[in-house]
């Protein structure tokens, strides 16, 4: 409790908390176990005054300032965990101590840094003098925690109980007298993966306080097993520190890389190993992405990590990529899409198993002097025979096919979709008329009007000899990225740029002819299941369940196209929408609206950028019906809603018997 009488709270919990809107950090990855939080309330204890995460870890000790600043200590495996005018910015080991001070807004840091050595650190407590000197205590395996007039000097065994206490003073170094290893020493990574942690070496004088603004040298071995670093040299900061990342090279071995620097005798070593790997990760069919600890792979991935630890894998339930339409089944090991693997010394494969439907990609040869049936860019399932018609258009006759087809007259042939399949069908050459735009409309409202930067188009008219590989969408004489082109339809995304006036679609031979547009902030809309805007949304619910009816007061995750631009990737490793969107639930008319609590919207992970992911809360008194979702998104002053055909399915919650 503070000077004021406002009650702080703080602990540990996992992703999904609700934060408050200014809140410092919003949302942890879904890959982190738990992360810090602190919450302040008013003397009352009926009104929030802001709830925020801090970073992933776990919060074991909290005091608050006269000013009302919330101060948090910690441990934390996170080596991405914030820092602010760190005293230590880098982690010692897995499980670090860390210290936070938040403003009294909560909305930002004031300071943040992570404390320990070479081994694990636990118990942090911590205490504010009224100077502002901060007292802290832990339990620590570390023996080379930094220690200055210390009664105990070294450490004693096991665990370790530890104090300091820390001051704004600043401490004058001397010249540098030592160099050791601080982090990064002893590690094991896969061949071709970075290791865990930054080799971080500590340059101090000859008593033992660190030296800042000193070149440090690293050097790795030029042969054999070695590891590729991301500098040659980097510079000690103020805690003496100075580090890169090291990446390990194809060969299996231990090795070590050291650092020097001038005038100081000796250097400092990190013993590193690439390890064979233990776990390997694929898709059945191959190609389709996966993620395991943060990073997003399409083709079979080996890695190392320690035998015993816990290790995130996930796939998209539902996905499309590299022409693959997937819908996900099982892992190997029989369990969900996101799941946890415990690690062992042998080398172990987990497969991701889904259900196919495979792309038939169909162009002619020359562009525009003939046409191939069906439409370029049609799924089949896996297994089934498609049948092919070449006719041509002009006076050149069809003299082959490109791919694996079986000709089965002079026109036709037959493909068997077991992969991904592209054919072409041969003719001559042709002159082609000018192509025109006839409608321009948002790919997953159906709806015309103005455009918006990271939108999915769909243009509907006449553009002869156009094929997915050879259609070229300008505007303004900026390319756009193809997605899909036909002779009537060509879809595409809407390149992030500031102004535009007309859209040009060329084909092979022939000339564009431009198609006005207007830009706002936003036009967005929302995919559907029956992918003509109207009815039941696409979405994936609380339960991993995808196009079925939502409880009230659950979780979705719906998907749209056209809410704008984005910004920058953020810390958390998403890439949010710069203007947020909001939403209602209703049934139309006279009906009453309920607002929806939006506690995501960026960039679907994984895909490209014309494919947003919103992620909502459905209120928990909304009755059971259909009810149209309505997401506004844009500025103050030139906003657009999603289109009123699109509705969601509520029924009431599920409810449990007594326990």
């Amino acid at each position: 409790m503070d000077l004021a009488g406002n009650i702080y709270a703080a602990g540990d919990c996992s992703p999904g908390l609700a934060t408050t809107r200014d809140a410092f950090l919003a949302s942890i990855p879904t890959t982190v176990l738990t992360g810090g939080f602190v919450a302040a309330l008013d003397p009352s204890g009926q009104n929030i005054l802001y709830r925020t995460y801090v970073g992933g870890g776990e919060v074991t000790s909290l005091v608050v300032d006269s000013q009302g600043s919330a101060y948090l200590a910690g441990w934390t495996g996170n080596q991405d965990y914030p820092m602010k005018n760190p005293v230590q910015p880098y982690q010692g080991n897995n499980d670090d101590w860390f210290l936070t001070r938040l403003s009294p807004s909560g909305s930002s840091l004031l300071f943040s840094t992570f404390l320990g050595g070479n081994s694990n650190e636990s118990n942090a407590a911590l205490a504010v003098a009224a100077d502002g000197s901060i007292y802290f205590a832990g339990t620590t395996q570390s023996t080379n925690v930094p220690v200055k007039n210390a009664f105990q000097s070294t450490f004693g065994g096991g665990w370790d109980m530890f104090f300091m206490k820390i001051t704004d003073a600043a401490i004058q170094a001397g010249p540098p007298a030592a160099i050791a290893a601080a982090s990064g020493a002893s590690q094991l990574a896969a061949p071709n993966f970075p290791f865990p942690l930054r080799l971080v070496a500590r340059v101090t004088d000859s008593a033992g306080n660190p030296v800042s603004g000193v070149t440090v040298n690293f050097s790795a071995p030029a042969t054999g097993a070695t590891a590729t670093l991301s500098a040659p040299s980097a510079q000690t900061d103020s805690s003496g520190g100075a580090g890169v990342v090291a990446t390990a090279n194809g060969v299996v071995g231990a090795y070590a890389v050291t650092a020097t620097t001038p005038s100081v005798p000796g250097a400092a070593s990190f013993p590193l190993t690439n390890a064979a790997p233990n776990v390997t990760i694929q898709t059945s069919p191959p190609g389709l992405p996966f993620s395991i600890t943060g990073g997003t792979y399409t083709s079979p991935q080996s890695f190392y990590f320690p035998p015993g630890s816990k290790v995130t894998v996930s796939v998209n339930p539902a996905t499309v990529a590299n022409g693959i339409q997937a819908t996900f089944q099982n892992w190997s090991d029989g369990q969900p899409f996101l799941h946890f693997i415990t690690v062992t010394d042998t080398l172990t494969t987990y497969t991701a198993y889904f259900t196919a439907k495979y792309q038939l990609t169909t162009a002619v040869s020359p562009a525009g002097s003939g046409t191939v049936t069906p439409a370029s860019g049609t799924y089949y399932d896996a297994g089934s025979t498609v049948t092919l018609t070449a006719a041509p258009t002009g006076s050149l006759a069809f003299t082959s096919w490109t791919g694996p087809v079986t000709p089965t007259g002079p026109l036709t042939g037959t493909v068997v979709m077991n992969a991904p399949v592209s054919v072409t069908a041969n003719f001559g050459t042709a002159t082609q008329p000018a192509s025109a735009i006839s409608a321009l409309l948002n790919s997953a409202s159906y709806a015309a009007g103005a455009v918006a930067p990271n939108e999915f188009l769909t243009a509907f008219g006449t553009f002869p000899g156009c094929t997915t590989s050879s259609a070229q969408v300008t505007i303004d004489g900026t390319p756009a990225q193809v997605l899909y082109a036909s002779a009537t339809q060509v879809n595409f995304l809407m390149p992030d740029i500031p102004t535009a006036s007309a859209v040009r679609i060329a084909c092979p031979g022939g000339t564009a002819t431009p198609f006005p547009v207007t830009l706002a902030a936003a036009a967005p809309g929302l995919f559907t299941v029956t992918q003509d805007g109207k009815g039941q949304i696409a979405l994936i619910n609380q339960d991993n369940s995808a196009n079925t009816p939502s409880p009230a007061g659950t979780y979705i995750a719906v998907y749209g196209t056209g809410f704008g631009t984005y910004n920058p990737p953020a810390s958390d490793g998403f890439t949010h929408l710069a203007l947020q969107p909001t939403g209602i639930l209703t049934a139309g008319g006279s009906a009453p609206s309920y607002p929806v609590n939006v506690v995501f919207a960026g960039q679907a992970p994984g895909f490209s950028a014309g494919l947003q992911q919103i992620n909502l809360q459905i209120p928990a008194n909304i009755p059971a019906g259909v009810y149209q979702l309505l997401l506004t998104a844009g500025s103050a002053s030139n906003q657009a809603t999603t289109q009123a055909t699109a509705t969601v399915q509520i029924v009431a919650p599920a409810t449990s018997g007594a326990q």
